[in-house]
């Protein structure tokens, strides 16, 4: 007599999506699907856009990369899922198991809210998330190796506990062992070199050239650069983006360590690297803009109670006028805090 056959969810590709505004979010999609595909694990990547009623109701193990754009909006090809989760008669998804990578930029104050608004529709449908939603700032390299190290050890522990099984024993055919079948077909694979360039280390391309395009007498400045990326390795294809990170001003980075009374030749230890705080504040890090974090951490640090009082009572609503208004160095001017 034979058992019952039991399958589990995740015994079926993974299915990977994502709604990206700048192709951020499309990009991981596809380095989480790609590196499926070199585990001989199952996975699909695919848009928002390609979500319909249907198809949402048959998933079960499902991965939804989704950045924050603007002021806490969702990206344009996420739109139509969230109109449909929002409406009050969307079937339930009691079938769905879920895990969010959501990306955004701390120095806005809804900070991945796409992500925390897709995962509390979900939820309100009866799906269940499998694991914590993890949120990425700009510098996402660590936190998204991490979202896949992650999913690649559940789908692995997924995929072998929900083998059929017959009387206790993997259901093999004729003549094949239990470790037979659980071993994938051999196969060839062509893997791109990965880029060692990244966010954390960008490639000092040299300018070659520099041609303006518009008039002397045009009001506006369009120039035709050229930059040479010889010896990097790096192929640019049509929709690929190009960051330049510009240095802080020398003079700013000064006077917020005169007004913060820190030593520029002080080393700080951040994200692994030790640096000087000057090299710190010149190359790598953000002051002139004022992150709502900073502000609301701010009155821990400040030296006089009552200015502390007055900056908590900027919390909420008068935040982002009173952030858009100041730059790091005009906080610490205002509001003078002892920082270690």
């Amino acid at each position: 007599m034979l058992n019952a056959v039991k399958l589990t969810e995740t015994s079926q590709p993974l299915q990977i999506f994502y709604a990206s505004q700048t192709g951020n979010g499309e990009a991981l999609a596809n380095r989480f699907g790609q590196a499926f595909s070199t585990e001989g694990l199952p996975a699909s990547v695919q848009s928002f856009l390609d979500i319909t009623p249907a198809s949402l109701r048959r998933m079960t193990a499902t991965v939804f990369v989704i950045s924050t754009h603007g002021e806490g909006d969702p990206p344009d090809d996420a739109l139509d899922l969230f109109d449909y989760l929002r409406r009050e008669r969307t079937p339930r998804l009691q079938g769905l198991s879920f895990r969010i990578l959501a990306l955004g930029d701390s120095s806005y104050l809804r900070f991945c809210e796409a992500g925390r608004e897709l995962e509390r529709l979900l939820v309100a449908q009866g799906a269940r998330p499998f694991a914590e939603r993890i949120e990425c700032d700009l510098d996402y390299a660590q936190s998204s190796d991490q979202f896949l190290a992650e999913i690649l050890d559940y789908h692995r522990e997924a995929s072998q506990t929900g083998q059929k099984v017959v009387n206790g024993a993997a259901n093999t055919g004729p003549g094949e062992s239990a470790g037979a079948a659980q071993r994938p077909a051999p196969h060839l694979q062509l893997v791109s070199e990965p880029s060692t360039w990244s966010r954390q280390r960008p490639f000092p391309a040299t300018v070659e050239s520099v041609d303006r395009l518009t008039t002397s007498d045009s009001s506006k400045d369009t120039r035709h650069v050229v930059l040479s990326l010889e010896g990097s390795g790096i192929r640019y294809q049509p929709g690929d983006a190009l960051a330049v990170r510009a240095p802080n001003d020398p003079e700013l980075v000064s006077e917020l360590l005169s007004v913060l009374a820190l030593a520029p030749s002080t080393r700080v230890e951040r994200d692994g690297a030790v640096r000087t705080l000057r090299d710190w504040l010149t190359a790598h890090l953000e002051i002139t803009r004022l992150a709502p974090a900073t502000v609301e951490t701010w009155p821990h640090h400040v030296t006089r109670p009552f200015l502390s009082r007055r900056l908590r009572s900027l919390q909420g609503d008068r935040l982002p006028a009173f952030i858009e208004q100041r730059q790091l160095l005009d906080l610490a001017r205002e509001f003078p805090a002892r920082i270690d």
